[in-house]
């Protein structure tokens, strides 16, 4: 008991990997390009990139639980010295943001949901602590 467990993965190297992927899968043929109905696309692999002049979804949304916040406000913060910044609402997934961001203030926001409009960022919640 007490012990000390230090934890670490030796990553190979690059040389090392290239090495492994061509041992493994250098037998490997394509199989050819075929087209297919989009309905009928579901598990396959692209052959070629494919483009779009739409935004998909058409809006700004967080990749993770957390603040939507301006940036500036949390430049040189960290846990000796936090931004604090004052919480005026939430947003969650399928709703449309009635609220805007301002300096100073942050939006709680769900992985998936529209960032507000005024906030740049997003603040991941496990790097945050709520104050009352």
């Amino acid at each position: 008991m007490g012990k000390m467990v230090l934890v670490f993965h030796k990553l190979a190297s690059l040389e090392e990997a290239l090495r492994n992927i061509d041992e493994k899968l250098g037998g490997i043929k394509p199989l050819g390009i075929e087209s297919v109905e989009l309905s009928h696309a579901y598990g396959r692999i692209l052959a070629e990139d494919v483009y779009t002049n739409a935004d998909s979804p058409p809006f700004d949304r967080s990749l993770v639980d957390g603040y939507a916040v301006i940036a500036e406000d949390t430049y040189n913060a960290d846990e000796a010295n936090p931004a604090r910044l004052r919480l005026i609402g939430k947003v969650e997934v399928g709703e449309l943001p009635s609220i805007e961001v301002s300096p100073r203030t942050c939006v709680e926001i769900s992985t998936g949901a529209p960032i507000p409009r005024g906030a740049n960022a997003v603040v991941m919640v496990e790097c945050t602590k709520a104050e009352d």
